[in-house]
């Protein structure tokens, strides 16, 4: 066992402070200010110390990250016995605000990878209650215009993102693509890329027939002289590269359910017998024959079918009589102001813009909104931030000024006060709060502005402030 400082060498190594015989410092890749690590010296351990990770980092990569700090020579693992298991790799799943959601280990001799689900301060065991996610969902929502590489595990996946692709798959392994993962690829160029195995084989054909009635483009991609049970690691292991990559994916043909060849495995499996979803076909020319079709199917799921009946009826009638303008167009809505806003005007209702201004001013949150908004354009601008460092620039503090230079102010106290009434809790800006209160506020517009999800930053979320103009100026320059 080796001999671990005392708590004070231990906060001043780790850039932290001690608190109730522990020291809570920043975690890896973490900003100065962050109290996210908790070390506490236990001399009976094995390591001579236990860490505990407020932020749901990996507590392996934490202990590694301690040693470092404290100049503790790196663990070595101890001779083992035959059939002993031990843990060699963990791979995180986050929701789309980066907080932790499922944990998926490795084993060394290969086994099942044992799942574990975040409470909110710790991990427990078992995979979470609620739907499946795709891992590295933020990368993947942060970069909507990149294709999307789908990999048949974490590994393959963390392999490709290492060399800047947008690259996900699901838990569990092969076979296991669910109804829940698919929305988070629609819209999107899908690269599947196949195992060596039968088991590779039947996945990625499930997989295609559950991303082509929704993405834009479906490729399955099978790589050449993969060794048995081979994979993407395995074929840039042998000399495989990016560029390479990328020429053959777009050889391959887009992916057609009506012509892809069946194994007995996918004729079985046609579609996912966990989907209920009623299906619809429409030909050209029956549009009547749809809406009937719609509403038995809503009738069937106890839906709203009059309000879709009648929706639909309106915007029939509307460009059976040529489809009048009505109004101006509103703004960056053009589409939706020639159809649904005319169509209403055209039948003699109110206008939905007035309507909807009128409940903008009646919404007692709105002040509030356009309070951080405002603030947040002043201090931050356009620029990416994570929460932490939103919190950060909010509290920041100065020498006073007149005649009493030892009592420090706020640097920026309207928006210290913005964000403690959407997300204060005894009397300090609470992260998770605020973290929370972005989520549910994304894209929301008022005065023109909005803020919305800017990517990963060191394995954390970023939000930024985007303006209508700017938007505009961005689609202007991409088209």
């Amino acid at each position: 066992m080796n001999a671990i400082p005392d708590l004070r060498s231990i906060a001043a190594a780790l850039y932290g402070e001690i608190s109730d015989g522990q020291v809570l410092a920043p975690g890896p890749n973490h900003g100065r200010t962050d109290r996210s690590l908790a070390v506490k010296p236990v001399p009976t351990h094995p390591d001579g110390f236990v860490v505990f990770s407020h932020a749901g980092d990996d507590p392996i990569q934490c202990k590694d990250y301690v040693r470092s700090r404290l100049g503790l020579p790196q663990w070595e693992p101890k001779a083992r016995n035959p059939g002993d298991v031990r843990y060699t790799a963990s791979y995180v799943y986050r929701q789309a605000d980066g907080t932790p959601y499922l944990r998926v280990s490795r084993t060394e001799p290969k086994g099942p990878f044992p799942q574990s689900h975040w409470t909110g301060s710790t991990w427990q065991s078992g995979k979470p209650k609620g739907p499946k996610i795709p891992y590295r969902l933020p990368e993947l929502l942060a970069n909507l215009n990149a294709p999307v590489f789908v990999c048949e595990g974490e590994k393959d996946s963390d392999r490709l993102a290492a060399l800047g692709f947008v690259a996900t798959t699901n838990s569990e392994g092969a076979g296991s693509w669910t109804v829940d993962l698919d929305p988070y690829l629609a819209g999107r160029r899908c690269f599947i890329l196949e195992d060596n195995d039968s088991k590779g084989a039947d996945h990625v054909a499930k997989v295609a027939r559950h991303l082509a009635p929704t993405a834009s483009e479906v490729r399955i991609v099978k790589l050449p002289d993969l060794p048995p049970k081979g994979d993407v690691s395995d074929w840039l292991n042998a000399g495989g590269d990016a560029a390479g990559l990328v020429e053959l994916c777009r050889s391959y043909p887009l992916f057609n359910a009506t012509t892809q060849s069946d194994t007995p495995a996918r004729k079985a499996r046609r579609r996912d017998e966990n989907d209920t979803r009623p299906v619809i076909k429409i030909m050209a020319g029956q549009i009547k024959d749809a809406v009937d079709a719609a509403e038995s199917a809503l009738i069937s799921k106890g839906g709203r079918v009059r309000y879709v009946v009648a929706a639909l009826t309106i915007v029939l009638a509307f460009k059976a009589s040529g489809a009048p303008r009505q109004s101006s167009p509103l703004g960056s809505f053009e589409d939706w102001s020639a159809l649904v806003r005319d169509a209403l005007l055209w039948l003699g209702c109110a206008d939905a813009v007035d309507t909807m201004e009128r409940a903008r001013v009646s919404d007692p949150k709105l002040d509030e909104l356009m309070a951080v908004l405002t603030q947040w354009r002043s201090v931050i601008g356009n620029d990416k931030i994570t929460v932490r460092r939103v919190i950060e620039k909010a509290t920041r503090q100065t020498a006073g000024t007149g005649f009493d230079y030892s009592k420090s102010e706020f640097s920026h106290p309207d928006f210290r006060e913005a964000l403690l009434a959407i997300a204060g809790q005894g009397g300090a800006i609470n992260g998770k709060r605020l973290g929370k209160w972005l989520a549910s506020h994304a894209k929301r517009i008022a005065d023109g502005c909005w803020i919305e999800q800017g990517g990963v930053l060191e394995g954390t979320a970023t939000w930024r402030l985007v303006t209508r103009k700017q938007e505009e100026g961005l689609s202007m320059c991409c088209n």
